[in-house]
């Protein structure tokens, strides 16, 4: 059977550099960077103290809220352009680990019905909520293969209008690495820059 043609009608960008597109294009090719010390990066076990952040988060706990953020930024940018009265799938990849253990550890405690973890946290409501949002005809597809995921969130997304599976597709990822939780693994593995005097280099 003959593969349709993929076309890609909008994308969404948010960065620590800014909103859009068209803006992080212009800032990266006017040699910008977002990375500086970060409070975020207290010292301790990890010599690392510089990253690239969003400002606007800088005071943000948890990590959820930020990659929610970043989710509905990014595929309203890239639906704008040619919206649709509905969409048939929507393929999404987040980090693993995106609730502070501590946290986890004392909404466990809670009753179920109270519980932040899963009324704030669990992937379900997020995915409940997208598929409302733009008229998904499927539940999301949540994609985790690691740091691949995003590469993999697309080629599902490209095979399913490929193969016919469906008509109209939104692909969306999001990362937030800046947490304790997340950065003590990057850097037990020896993966973390400790240039603080230059991070912008």
């Amino acid at each position: 059977m003959q593969k349709k043609q993929v076309v890609v009608t909008g994308l969404g960008l948010s960065t620590s550099l800014g909103q859009g597109v068209e803006h992080n294009w212009h800032a990266l090719c006017a040699g910008r960077s977002n990375f500086k010390l970060s409070a975020r990066l207290a010292p301790g076990a990890i010599r690392t103290r510089f990253a690239a952040v969003d400002e606007r988060f800088e005071g943000q706990r948890n990590p959820r809220v930020v990659i929610e953020t970043y989710l509905r930024e990014v595929i309203a940018e890239a639906t704008a352009c040619c919206p649709a009265q509905s969409y048939d799938r929507l393929y999404y990849s987040l980090p693993s680990g995106m609730y502070y253990w501590a946290e986890r550890l004392r909404d466990a405690t809670q009753p179920r019905s109270d519980n932040a973890f899963f009324a704030l946290s669990s992937e379900e409501s997020l995915a409940s909520e997208l598929a409302s949002t733009y008229r998904l005809r499927e539940f999301p597809t949540v994609v985790a293969t690691a740091c691949a995921s995003s590469a993999s969130a697309l080629q599902l997304g490209y095979e399913a209008i490929a193969n016919g599976l469906a008509e109209r597709v939104i692909v969306a990822a999001a990362d937030s690495s800046i947490y304790d939780e997340t950065v003590s693994k990057f850097n037990n593995l020896s993966a973390l820059s400790t240039r603080n005097d230059s991070p912008q280099t």
